[in-house]
């Protein structure tokens, strides 16, 4: 996962392949990739319906969410209020969903299914999920 900016402005990106070595651009979606400013996919991970990527929306001016069930149909999760603290760097299946850290306020996210987010203000209240 990552961006292409060669329409103009970052576009999220995905790329795939069956042996790690020949990678092939999924099809542009401007609904599921695309927005007025830059948008990029950070870090992917299995969960939810399949697979859920992270990143920013500048446009949103907070973290953004994608999900898909094979790797080449995506859509954008709608934004949330948990979601408008900034972007996600990273995401990881955990505990019984998913974690996902960031960079500003909250810096942690969690969501047991990809599509509804919860920012996680107390650190400690991640005591018992296992990593």
């Amino acid at each position: 996962v990552g961006s292409d900016d060669s329409g103009g402005d970052a576009d999220a990106a995905v790329w795939t392949s069956t042996d790690g070595e020949t990678w092939e651009r999924v099809p542009h979606d401007e609904e599921a990739f695309g927005g007025l400013r830059g948008q990029q996919m950070l870090a992917v991970t299995t969960g939810g319906p399949g697979l859920v990527a992270v990143g920013e929306d500048q446009e949103a001016q907070g973290a953004a969410v994608w999900v898909s069930e094979d790797g080449l149909a995506w859509s954008r999760v709608a934004q949330q209020e948990a979601l408008a603290g900034g972007g996600i760097l990273g995401v990881t299946a955990a505990g019984p969903g998913l974690v996902a850290v960031g960079k500003h306020d909250p810096p942690v996210w969690t969501s047991t299914d990809g599509v509804t987010w919860e920012g996680v203000a107390d650190q400690e209240s991640l005591a018992g999920v296992e990593l």
